[in-house]
């Protein structure tokens, strides 16, 4: 597969976190709250501007990732893959008929 005038952006709550008392703490934040996310580990988005898209990762955190896909989704032009604290994989419309196209996804 081969990606061409686009950008990959990834964000993630695993590389800087501490765990105190049994509750693990990151550095993406919720804005309603002050605390860190929950539900979300891991957003990857594929879109021609790397700038919006570094921005736009952070959304299905806030948003949860359902949501959060749901919001994505409707931005023309941008795909994505969402990991859940739980392991789940949800992958953007597009980007998921295209990846079942080349056998990634079984």
């Amino acid at each position: 597969m081969e990606a061409a005038d686009t950008s990959v952006i990834g964000s993630g709550d695993y590389e800087r976190f501490f765990i105190k008392d049994g509750k693990r703490y990151h550095h993406i934040f919720d804005p309603k709250t002050g605390y860190p996310t929950e539900g979300v580990t891991g957003v990857t988005l594929i879109y021609p501007d790397p700038v919006a898209a570094q921005v736009w990762t952070k959304i299905p955190f806030v948003l949860g990732a359902k949501k959060g896909l749901e919001l994505l989704e409707s931005i023309p032009g941008m795909e994505a893959v969402i990991v859940t604290a739980a392991g789940e994989k949800l992958y953007s419309f597009g980007l998921k008929h295209t990846l079942k196209d080349v056998s990634v996804l079984k």
